[in-house]
Formats: structure tokens, C-alpha cells, sequence
């Protein structure tokens, strides 16, 4: 939800928040903002894991560490949220980190202008090791373009999805399939036994 521009140190800002509602009798109703929303920064792009513990978002409040950087809060008992995690320096960046979400398998992938990449936003991935992310990849030139690519999601089968971009100078949805591709690499060397 788009909230009028407010004023932050003398700029004006357009600010936008997560909302929240129940579906009640074929009904929307206690449509609200989520807990750790605020009229003083944004939070958008939500996407909830499998298990629907976790809420993942991006966000620009106070003491990220870019302009946008990728959080979670814990979902609760009786639709409460728990306080913004930042997911930290092997996600986010200095720059903008956005558009985060999580596969059926838990993989994490996201936009970042902030990580070596082919222009604009590129789509990263990042998979969980003892409950820990794992350093962010670049998915790559047959995925990325050099402009803005973001909005990735998979299907459950994680062979199909769709993905945003601006590679054709206007913002359109792309699906995509995925083909495995068959690589061949040369080794050069020299091998050499050492007698005992």
C-alpha cells in the first residue's frame, strides 16, 4: 500500500507498507498494516516460507545496511510478528538488496545492485547450512540481463517460474523453464607420482 509522501529530514518520501487482513464470510476484513510497518520507511515484498514460520521482506529502516536490505520476522501464535531481523552482510549490501523469496526447498533469491553482476539488478540465491544463509550467487547471463531483473519466483517443481525486467526498456513478467545444460571442462597439468 502506497501511504502519502512524508517528510524525512526536509525530503519528501513516498513510504510503503506490508498490510495484513483476514478472510472472513468470502470478506476481506481487519485490513491493517503488519506490527513492524511505520509511516517513517517502507517494507515491501513480502514472501513467507514453506513452513510458514518466517515472513521475508525488503526494507530501508533505520540501521540497514544498504538503501534496501532483506529481513524476516518470526510469524506467532494468533497472526502476530515477531521484531525485523536483518539477514546480514552475506545477504545485503551497501546497495539494494530487494524482492525477496523463498522456495519450497528454503533457497532465498532476491534482486541486489549491490553484488558483482551484469547491470542493473540481477537475481542472486542463496541456500541455508545449519540454519545459516550461505554466501549469495549470481544466477547468471542466461537468467540476468544488463538491466534490472527481479521479481524471481519458482514453481513448486523448481523447474518453472517467472521472473520481472526491464530488458526490453519496459517493466514485463517472463516465464521461464529450466533445461539442464550439459558443460564440458578442459584440465591442464601436469601429474606426477612421488616414489616413496
Amino acid at each position: 500500500n502506497l501511504k502519502n509522501r512524508v517528510d524525512l529530514d526536509s525530503n519528501k518520501v513516498a513510504v510503503v507498507s506490508i498490510y495484513k487482513a483476514e478472510f472472513i464470510d468470502d470478506e476481506w476484513a481487519n485490513v491493517a498494516p503488519v506490527s513492524f510497518a511505520s509511516d517513517q520507511f517502507s517494507t515491501m515484498h513480502p514472501s513467507i516460507n514453506a513452513e510458514e514460520t518466517k515472513l521475508y521482506f525488503s526494507s530501508d529502516m533505520p540501521n540497514s545496511m544498504g538503501s534496501f536490505d532483506i529481513y524476516y520476522v518470526a510469524i506467532l501464535e494468533g497472526n502476530t510478528f515477531g521484531e525485523p531481523v536483518n539477514l546480514g552482510p552475506v545477504i545485503n549490501s551497501k546497495h539494494r538488496e530487494q524482492f525477496p523469496f523463498v522456495s519450497q526447498d528454503s533457497t532465498l533469491y532476491f534482486a541486489s545492485n549491490g553484488r558483482q553482476g551484469f547491470g542493473g539488478l540481477d537475481i542472486f540465491s542463496s541456500t541455508k547450512k545449519d540454519s545459516l544463509f550461505l554466501e549469495a550467487l549470481n544466477l547468471g547471463e542466461t537468467l540476468n540481463s544488463e538491466k534490472d531483473d527481479f521479481a524471481f519466483v519458482v514453481l513448486d517443481s523448481l523447474n518453472t517460474g517467472y521472473i520481472s525486467s526491464n530488458r526490453e526498456d519496459l517493466d514485463n513478467i517472463y516465464t521461464f523453464v529450466r533445461k539442464p545444460t550439459n558443460r564440458k571442462y578442459f584440465i591442464e597439468g601436469l601429474v606426477t607420482d612421488k616414489v616413496v
